[in-house]
């Protein structure tokens, strides 16, 4: 048992890594497109000992680093000094599957409503000029 669990630790700390490395990368007339996700789940095990015993709770819960997200980032090159692009990005709570909401600092409330909650934004680069982004980053 004791095994396994080293086991499932060590690929939990890889997979962040992992998944970070490149993702699935596709290209379709000319547009390069990215599609590339981290899922992050903690389980916890936990005793409490009170006056009549002990008790012992696992909890499995979403966002234990870094919190999991989906993201598509696509680009594509105009000529050879222009490109456009743009990113969708959404964060997901692993433990539940529904969408992870996001609260800015400005923000007294949490947005729920929020599909693409991480970053979402259109570009365009030149190599000349540097690169321009309009949305949330």
């Amino acid at each position: 048992m004791k095994l396994s669990l080293i086991g499932v630790a060590a690929l939990m700390a890889c997979a962040p890594v992992m998944a970070q490395e490149g993702g699935i990368k596709t290209a379709v007339k000319g547009t390069d497109l990215t599609i590339y996700g981290v899922f992050d789940l903690s389980a916890t095990r936990f005793s409490t000992t009170t006056g009549g015993g002990s008790e012992t709770t696992t909890d499995v819960g979403s966002g234990g680093v870094g919190g999991s997200r989906l993201g598509f980032l696509a680009t594509r090159s105009v000529n050879a000094d222009l490109k456009v692009g743009g990113r969708l990005e959404a964060g997901i709570n692993m433990d539940s599957g529904r969408v992870a909401s996001s609260t800015n600092p400005g923000e007294a409330t949490a947005r729920t409503d929020r599909v693409w909650s991480r970053q979402a934004y259109l570009s365009i680069a030149s190599k000349k000029y540097g690169e321009l982004r309009v949305g949330r980053q």
